[in-house]
């Protein structure tokens, strides 16, 4: 999906961190806590990982899990159009 040199699993290399994405109307039924989770497991066991979150927040219990997040992970509200395909461009 993204453009740039290949990564190692660890994020390490030419590339940089491992870029994860998600983009969907955020909530838990979505996974949106899962992605969150993920990130952070990744990180703890070494991996140089970010998360970039794409599109509305739909309930509150999503928007809970992505502000207990502030500073881990950069949601960025919705995208459409060109922006949604940079967004793309922009993960792993």
């Amino acid at each position: 999906l993204g453009s740039g040199p290949p990564r190692r699993i660890d994020g390490t290399g030419p590339g940089g961190p491992l870029r994860l994405g998600m983009l969907a109307n955020l909530t838990l039924s979505k996974g949106v806590d899962l992605a969150i989770e993920t990130v952070r497991e990744l990180r703890r066991r070494g991996v140089a990982a970010e998360l970039t979150l794409a599109g509305p927040v739909a309930d509150d219990a999503a928007r809970a899990a992505i502000a207990a997040a502030a500073g881990e992970v950069v949601h960025v509200g919705a995208v459409a159009g060109e922006a949604k395909e940079s967004f793309f461009a922009g993960v792993d």
